[in-house]
């Protein structure tokens, strides 16, 4: 199947989006074997033929599975339609390679792993090196030339980064929202990238004062937990406008080492 200005989904981007409209709600394993398998095309017979289930598992766990993204979808899904469903999911939120939706996390009684904490601590996500290049980034929210594809950037160098992701078919959402639920009350927070790769999400956002101000880096750090993301980096604005290859090319290196 393949959608306009895009190569077709493989069946782990497919995977992806359908987490991702399920809030990360990871699916089991045959589940996902009946996702992947319908993806493909075939007949719950077939994948009893190459599996450890029989037909009739597969149709139950199926069915179950259909229900739940039927509700998250707000619409019918099954197996003869689910690249149907996320076709026309895409073309609701007026994307070609992007996704633009708005989740929530509850951070009260989250826990954070080592690793997770390790990514963030060497993508130097804190608020001193934010506020070091804040007067750039806001410099360039003046300038006039920061749409791209009809998306509205807060700088060029957001641009650069789209521009670069696009080029390599990179799945990836710009402008990500997320409305969050924090000791302080409800609160919405944008970064600059959403990106999927190779069934493996993460956030690649440009030096943003105005996140450090809103939350501490406790805060972020079980954000990123809570939803799942396997990665986050945060890159200067200047590299980002002037190398923004060498930039992309260094976040998917780390997602995919994740």
């Amino acid at each position: 199947m393949t959608f306009e200005g895009l190569s077709p989904l493989t069946a782990d981007e497919a995977l992806a989006i359908a987490e991702f409209v399920m809030d990360y709600d990871r699916f089991n394993e045959v589940q996902e074997i009946v996702f992947r398998q319908s993806w493909e095309g075939k007949s719950y017979q077939q994948m009893a033929n190459v599996t450890d289930y029989d037909e009739a598992y597969l149709k139950a766990v199926g069915f179950k599975l259909w229900k739940k993204l039927s509700k998250k979808f707000g619409e019918k899904v099954k197996k003869e339609n689910i690249q149907a469903v996320i076709k026309r999911y895409l073309k609701h939120h007026q994307v070609t390679l992007h996704r633009h939706q708005v989740s929530g996390v509850n951070f009260k009684g989250a826990t954070v792993s080592n690793a997770v904490v390790g990514d963030l601590q060497n993508s130097k996500f804190c608020q001193a090196d934010l506020q070091r290049t804040g007067n750039e980034t806001k410099n360039e929210n003046n300038s006039k030339i920061n749409e791209w594809n009809g998306f509205q950037f807060r700088s060029q160098a957001a641009v650069k980064i789209a521009e670069t992701l696009d080029e390599q078919g990179i799945v990836f959402s710009p402008n990500y929202p997320l409305r969050l639920t924090t000791s302080a009350g409800r609160k919405t927070l944008i970064f600059d990238f959403l990106i999927f790769d190779i069934g493996k999400s993460g956030i690649l956002q440009i030096d943003e004062p105005e996140i450090a101000n809103l939350l501490d880096e406790a805060e972020i750090l079980n954000l990123i937990h809570r939803q799942g993301f396997e990665s986050v980096r945060n890159y200067p604005a200047r590299l980002c406008r002037e190398q923004p290859e060498t930039v992309v090319a260094d976040f998917l290196r780390f997602l995919r080492q994740s």
